[in-house]
């Protein structure tokens, strides 16, 4: 068994801290989010082959039941 550690140094770990704690980022009322809030208005978009793939931030319930129902981020065709 391997194992890692890495110690980042101060400029690193503040420059993370920053978008961790960002409520525009990944900082919500109820924790830290598992995807950035700033995929809300900007979704990220993939062509691969014939077909479009997105992802983008959908707060509380999902619109289908892909992933449970309730999931904060989606990978699916079509985009908003």
């Amino acid at each position: 068994m391997r194992r890692l550690l890495t110690i980042p140094t101060r400029e690193r770990l503040e420059r993370v801290l920053k978008y961790v704690f960002d409520e525009n980022e990944f900082l919500a009322p109820n924790g830290i989010r598992s995807l950035s809030r700033a995929y809300y208005k900007k979704p990220y978009h993939l062509r691969f082959d014939d077909s479009e793939y997105c992802i983008d931030y959908e707060p509380a319930e999902s619109r289908t039941g892909m992933f449970g129902g309730n999931s904060n981020w989606r990978d699916r065709s079509g985009c908003r």
